[in-house]
């Protein structure tokens, strides 16, 4: 974490998160810029450096971008909101990847229908109550389904299985952060703030698929309505087709899952290659077009040092980089 400080006061902060990536199969050391903080009224301050004036955002990220120079971390990555993506693309020379694809689908759309409806409210309930049994309807194939030939159980715990699936997955080809059972404890499993279900599928002792979700309650401020929001947070699959179809049946019985859960949305993010993309599909989401994406992730990144990276390496295309809504910060 580097810090700014005014005769005392922190009014500001820039957080690197170092982690392991695969890159072509070969491991290097990268870092994830997440929860950069400018206090208010700092965030037009200038500070000189060198002769350059800089505001207090760009000056702590080139001090961190600097430091991974000298430690030998490769990459810098990155999810930006709109306003940090600017100074991120414009002062700092990252390169946008573009949008994180965005895959989702409404499973009780009566709460929104309803809530943005004019007239009088039994009008809106009724519609909206219509609205939910059309999905329902619609719902029972291929969502709410198990994984067809495989045993599926909700975990606690990561164990040597988690390790097994992820050394089934290599070589990664492309960009991948380490998903053995160590990240799937220290993410999910153990999170001292949010409660993620994991599920895993197995065939006997041999570890298909996981899959991890959690729901979240948010409010609509405008509108004064609270809806709950479920998350396709993460998963990881054998790269294989037939893999592929079982991580489909753990998304369609996630979707079954929270439909019960009164859960109202689903959303999930993710780019790469591999038969995850599909599975989501089968699985009952729809790839939203960037324009009409309910959320926006843009993914940017910054090298360092291209010396570290295997030799022609592309880490500046999104459709090389196995992304998660789990490699963003904010679930």
């Amino acid at each position: 974490m580097y810090v700014a400080e005014d005769r005392g006061r922190i009014v500001g902060s820039y957080l690197l998160i170092l982690q392991t990536l695969l890159v072509s199969g070969q491991a290097c050391l990268a870092a994830h810029s997440v929860g950069t903080v400018v206090h208010a009224d700092y965030t037009r301050h200038l500070t000189r450096e060198g002769g350059k004036l800089q505001t207090v955002f760009a000056r702590l990220a080139e001090m961190a971008c600097d430091e991974c120079v000298q430690r030998g971390i490769a990459l810098t990555f990155s999810f930006p909101n709109d306003k940090s993506y600017p100074t991120f693309v414009k002062l700092l020379g990252f390169t946008d990847m573009g949008l994180l694809p965005v895959y989702a689908r409404p499973v009780r759309p009566g709460a929104f229908v309803a809530a943005r409806l004019p007239g009088p409210r039994p009008v809106g309930w009724i519609i909206g109550s219509a609205a939910n049994l059309a999905l329902a309807l619609a719902s029972l194939w291929p969502a709410g389904r198990s994984p067809r030939g495989a045993d599926v159980e909700e975990v606690t715990d990561a164990d040597a299985r988690f390790d097994a699936l992820w050394q089934r997955c290599q070589p990664i080809d492309g960009v991948m952060r380490r998903r053995d059972a160590a990240y799937v404890r220290w993410r999910m499993l153990e999170h001292p703030s949010f409660r993620y279900r994991v599920l895993l599928a197995s065939r006997g002792a041999t570890p298909i698929a996981w899959l991890a979700t959690m729901t979240t309650t948010q409010k609509d401020r405008t509108r004064g309505t609270t809806h709950v929001v479920g998350h396709v947070v993460d998963f990881l699959c054998g790269p294989d087709a037939e893999a592929g179809q079982v991580l489909a049946g753990l998304v369609g019985r996630a979707v079954g899952e929270m439909h019960r859960d009164r859960v109202e949305f689903i959303i999930a993010g993710h780019s790469g290659p591999g038969p995850a993309s599909a599975a989501l599909r089968r699985g009952g989401l729809h790839r939203f077009s960037a324009k009409r994406a309910p959320r926006k992730w843009p993914a940017i990144v910054r090298v360092h040092r291209p010396d570290l990276l295997p030799t022609g390496a592309r880490v500046d295309v999104l459709d090389r980089w196995y992304f998660n809504l789990a490699d963003n910060d904010t679930v």
